[in-house]
């Protein structure tokens, strides 16, 4: 069974574990943050690490861009390295991910979910496919901002974005995909999930848009 938990910043021996995963795992479609915007995705609770048997299968971070004056908020789901499972498990993640933020913005701040990703791979297909995600072009505001944090855009990768249809299909996914209590399975049924994070729980299966 795999557990997935959400790593916070005061967790160095679980943050250890991520950095040491990414750096024995290398996948060209995975970039190395800054220290600082991994820093950030743990201050907020966005780090979620994936493990069985208590080894490290997956990581996947969400990353924050604030755009002045306006608060429009940027949230990318990226560093997301799985060895696992192929493709079921990211598109778990990425459905975990969108569930999270939606319930976390209770502010009247617009609110942007994208990721960076290699056209024609097969996780683009699956982003596209199981998640809904759509190709988008971003604004100069968030080009800009990810110009300053040490992260411009790469012009020959693609980047897709999670509408409210997307965030819909996200926690129907969870419901069909949801067993009992804490437990989910994986897309296709042939692994099991238990979430132990703290904030989680399946009444929040209930609150899609």
């Amino acid at each position: 069974m795999f557990e997935i938990v959400n790593i916070r910043s005061d967790q160095m021996l679980q943050i250890a574990r991520i950095e040491t995963f990414l750096l024995e795992n290398p996948d060209p479609g995975v970039r190395i943050r800054p220290k600082e915007q991994m820093q950030n995705a743990f201050d907020l609770g966005h780090g979620l690490l994936v493990t069985r048997n208590d080894s490290v299968e997956g990581v996947s971070l969400v990353f924050k861009y604030e755009v002045p004056p306006t608060g429009t908020i940027f949230s990318e789901i990226g560093t997301m390295r799985v060895v696992a499972t192929g493709y079921d498990l990211q598109a778990f993640l990425a459905s975990f991910h969108l569930l999270q933020l939606y319930l976390e913005e209770q502010s009247d701040k617009q609110q942007e979910v994208f990721a960076v990703v290699t056209p024609g791979t097969a996780s683009e297909h699956n982003l596209q496919t199981k998640v809904g995600m759509q190709r988008w072009d971003p604004p100069i505001d968030l080009k800009i901002l990810r110009q300053n944090a040490g992260m411009p855009f790469n012009p020959e990768k693609s980047v897709i974005l999670a509408d409210l249809d997307s965030i819909r299909r996200a926690f129907i996914n969870l419901r069909r995909w949801h067993v009992r209590d804490n437990i989910f399975q994986t897309p296709k049924n042939a692994e099991s999930i238990l979430i132990r994070s703290g904030w989680f729980s399946p009444d929040a299966l209930n609150y899609s848009p």
